[in-house]
């Protein structure tokens, strides 16, 4: 694979966190609030600042690698997190 690449990737699909993620929802007194915080941690954890997943972006036009921005996987999920957790939680 070229490393210019992107790629789809669903987190659900990493076997680890799947797994934390799936132990999570089986415990029957686990609140919505203990299930973001549980969730938030496990994110964390497998993919903030994992190069594998993380791309980085360049402007268009002029700058140079100063005004670059790398985004992990984590990022991208905290920016929908109520979207994210809303999922997880109706998976229930």
């Amino acid at each position: 694979m070229d490393c210019r690449e992107i790629r789809k990737y669903n987190v659900l699909n990493h076997y680890s966190f799947s797994k934390e993620v799936d132990e999570l929802l089986h415990k029957t007194s686990i609140s919505k609030e203990e299930l973001q915080d549980k969730l938030r941690s496990s994110l964390m954890y497998y993919f903030w600042g994992r190069s594998e997943y993380e791309v980085v972006i360049y402007p268009w036009c002029g700058g140079g690698e100063k005004e670059s921005k790398k985004i992990d996987v984590y990022t991208q999920i905290m920016m929908n997190w109520d979207k994210f957790v809303e999922y997880v939680w109706e998976i229930r």
